[in-house]
């Protein structure tokens, strides 16, 4: 459980360098939690590891299983980069859908741009419908699809964005405390 005191050094407009802000080393991109794992998130910051929540279970074994594929192409087209060890986050709050059968939490995370990537989703997507279907060409073209998307955040911004169906951030490492902020949903 969450105590106030931690909550409220956590919502706290100062949790990082304004400076880092204003020229826009760091940009703001929006991760959902699950409530149960906030306090983790509190006290060490946010990482890849840190969800363990039974609720999602039948879930993270299939993403695992949808991942190690995906990743198997990484190398080839975006080195340094995988699915298993990164943190996922929108470019914008994503609106809340109920009823959840699990309470979450959304929080804000600044990350420099140029050391994240945003990917299209919908290739991600398309992979796991092709393993539920046991095709095999279709997931190994849709996982070769989802790499060679891949653009970092500046250049996404750059460019104006809207490039994906689905954008989604992957952040590469663990996100430290001073660059979290816990949204009231």
């Amino acid at each position: 459980m969450v105590t106030t005191e931690l909550q409220g050094r956590f919502t706290s407009d100062n949790h990082c360098n304004d400076r880092e802000i204003a020229i826009g080393e760091l940009v703001a991109v929006y991760h959902r939690t699950h409530n149960e794992l906030l306090s983790s998130i509190i006290l060490g910051g946010l990482s890849a590891s840190r969800d363990k929540s039974k609720t999602a279970e039948a879930y993270r074994e299939k993403r695992r299983i949808a991942d190690g594929i995906i990743d198997r192409f990484a190398p080839r087209f975006c080195p340094g980069f995988s699915r298993n060890g990164a943190i996922y986050a929108d470019l914008e709050r994503a609106p809340i859908v109920e009823p959840f059968s699990w309470s979450t939490t959304d929080l804000e995370v600044m990350i420099s741009p140029r050391k994240v990537i945003v990917v299209d989703q919908w290739f991600y997507d398309r992979v796991r419908e092709a393993l539920e279907r046991r095709k095999l060409k279709e997931i190994v073209w849709n996982a070769r699809q989802y790499w060679k998307t891949a653009v970092t955040l500046q250049e996404y911004r750059k460019r104006g964005g809207g490039l994906f169906a689905i954008p989604e951030v992957v952040i590469p490492e663990p996100v430290d405390t001073k660059r979290i902020r816990v949204l009231s949903n």
